[in-house]
């Protein structure tokens, strides 16, 4: 029985990991991934925005995907890593309907399969973390173990590099000072992020630009654009709530409101986990918690989809330990599963009926003459530029910019539009509503 529910749990992952592929969209839709993609032939920092920190280990493993012929080379990585996990996610969890629900929420949860479809780092980041802590949370960590758990830690690291926030708890876990272990695990960590840091050196253009641009992008998390609960605006969704939705999106929550049945059921069954367990996972996340409640922008709750697999290994032992007949376990993984899978599905089809707002701006801009019409836009812009390289678009931030710049243009386009992106355009005539993004009109009144 114990070997079929393991092979039941390598078939969810394998489904997981064919229904990431299935889901990649043949066109960036965000400023970031127009970034991973662009590295794919040309690693450079200064070029590479957001420039640091870079995420060499994503983009190394994406490359060697694409060598093999991936057509989506970073959801491939992604869903390779989901592959390898699930045997070891299944007895992390101590195996049988536990470890089934441990592999098929990480292969079946919305964040999950959004991000792992995604040309981006964290879900790469978050395979390669899934499987050292299902590597390390087994009762007996073996010299070869130590090793093989920090080398994925310090792939993880080099993938996403926030994640060294994770570093310092999980080692004290894993590995005993003046050890044997010890020794094996600081070279199985030292050596991706030396490859890293060399690849970092390189595409900025030596240490110390490199220095410089990751004290900006420090700065920048912690102020600009971060800050977490400190930034957080007074309001009826709260960033960290926000931050906790991929966590209930396992029952398919989809706003704050509705967190309740995933998140609870899933804490619910976490706290069923051994003492051993529960005590390891909070120290193991405690680093990394903080950072993503004080350094991370929580309107992204991408940053949170880390701590999925600690919550998934936890909730399967805790499954595991339930003093219930094993129908009754089988019967609450499968209603879990079923309504994580349900909550993916319902996200697919809204998003790909309704598109993408990239995908909405550049099908309204592809009606419209390159060469009478000048389009300014935020984040998008680097985008739909990405898309339409024939078309004359403009990234800036507030309308003082574009008076700027039309005053500086000897020959102005006969017709300039600006996005809802950009601060200050709300006096504008709108001339396209595009579901959540408007398109105004620039006069020859500019204010």
């Amino acid at each position: 029985m114990k070997d079929r529910l393991l092979l039941l749990g390598v078939a969810l992952a394998a489904a997981g990991a064919a229904l990431r592929l299935a889901s990649v969209w043949s066109q960036p839709g965000s400023f970031d991934e127009v970034s991973f993609l662009a590295a794919l032939t040309h690693y450079d920092l200064l070029a590479f925005e957001p420039h640091f920190p870079g995420y060499p280990g994503a983009v190394l493993l994406a490359r060697l995907a694409a060598a093999l012929g991936a057509e989506a080379p970073y959801a491939a990585a992604a869903a390779a890593l989901l592959m390898l996990a699930a045997p070891c996610l299944h007895r992390a969890a101590g195996g049988g309907w536990g470890g089934v629900l441990a592999v098929g929420v990480l292969a079946f949860a919305p964040l999950a399969v959004s991000e792992g479809a995604r040309p981006m780092a964290d879900a790469t980041a978050t395979g390669a973390l899934a499987l050292a802590w299902a590597l390390a949370a087994r009762p007996a960590t073996g010299p070869r173990g130590a090793f093989a758990v920090a080398l994925l830690l310090g792939l993880s690291v080099a993938a996403k590099p926030d994640f060294v926030f994770f570093l310092p708890s999980l080692s004290a876990l894993v590995v005993p000072l003046r050890s044997r272990r010890a020794l094996l695990a600081s070279l199985g960590l030292a050596l991706p992020l030396a490859l890293a840091a060399a690849a970092l050196v390189q595409g900025a253009g030596g240490a110390g630009p490199l220095t410089r641009e990751g004290l900006r992008f420090v700065g920048g998390h912690l102020h600009d654009w971060g800050g977490g609960v400190a930034a957080a605006a007074p309001g009826p969704e709260p960033r960290l709530a926000l931050a906790l939705i991929p966590l209930g999106a396992v029952a398919g929550a989809r706003s704050p409101s509705a967190i309740g049945g995933g998140l609870l059921l899933m804490a619910l069954l976490s706290l069923r986990a051994p003492r051993a367990l529960r005590r390891a996972t909070l120290v193991a996340t405690l680093g990394y918690g903080l950072w993503l409640l004080l350094g991370q922008n929580l309107h992204h709750p991408r940053h949170a989809l880390p701590l999925l697999p600690f919550l998934a290994i936890a909730a399967g032992a805790g499954l595991n330990r339930l003093r219930a007949h094993e129908v009754l376990r089988a019967a609450l993984c499968a209603g879990i599963l079923a309504g994580a899978l349900s909550g993916t599905i319902a996200e697919w089809s809204h998003t790909r009926a309704r598109g993408r707002p990239a995908d909405r701006l550049a099908a309204y801009l592809s009606t419209q003459d390159p060469l009478r019409v000048r389009l300014y836009a935020g984040a998008l812009g680097r985008v739909v530029r990405w898309r339409l390289p024939d078309q004359d678009v403009r990234r800036v931030r507030d309308l003082s910019d574009v008076t700027r710049d039309l005053e500086a243009d000897s020959a102005p386009p006969a017709r300039t539009l600006v996005t809802s992106e950009v601060a200050g355009v709300a006096g504008l005539p709108c001339v396209a509503d595009l579901g959540g993004l408007r398109v105004y009109l620039v006069g020859d009144d500019l204010p």
